[in-house]
């Protein structure tokens, strides 16, 4: 799960460079159409290439059977619930933090590729972050490594909440 989200954090950084590339040089509109274009694509792309597999007389008993099992493992509602909260927050996380990056750097720049750059770069560090802290986890426990880190960050949580650069 831990390099689902690395990699789902560097699709995020890409999609910022790529729309303030687009943006800066080709308009906002054109950041919207590429991505769509691409998008509707790929899709036809990958429904040209799934390869269908024929089940039939034991091949789909056995399906069927797997099926039921799975249904089974995804009958308990709170944990779907929770999770469509979680994928909700993530989603409302990356949505906003172009702005915020953008009223922080106002004054470093007015270009949407270089924005979208620094967008980037942040994504790219969150992920190599999460990459990062995964692999620690693995090998040590969950409090020996969430402890030091909430003390080590704790403070600057507390910068960032009491600075400002709104004026």
């Amino acid at each position: 799960m831990g390099l689902n989200g690395v990699w789902g954090n560097l699709g995020v950084a890409s999609s910022a460079l790529v729309t303030g590339v687009i943006g800066q040089y080709l308009g906002w509109r054109w950041a919207f159409i590429v991505p769509g274009i691409v998008t509707v694509l790929i899709g036809l792309a990958f429904a040209r290439t799934v390869v269908h597999e024929n089940r039939s007389g034991f091949k789909q008993a056995a399906a069927q059977a797997r099926g039921g099992e799975r249904r089974h493992v995804a009958g308990d509602r709170g944990a779907v619930d929770r999770g469509d909260r979680g994928l909700h927050h993530l989603q409302c996380r990356d949505g906003g933090a172009a702005k915020i990056i953008c009223g922080a750097f106002a004054d470093l720049t007015k270009s949407p590729a270089l924005l979208g750059g620094i967008a980037a770069c942040v994504y790219v560090f969150g992920a190599m972050t999460q990459y990062t802290i995964g692999k620690l986890i693995d090998r040590y426990s969950l409090k020996t490594v969430s402890l030091p880190l909430s003390f080590l960050l704790a403070p600057f949580l507390y910068l960032a909440a009491t600075l400002s650069t709104c004026r």
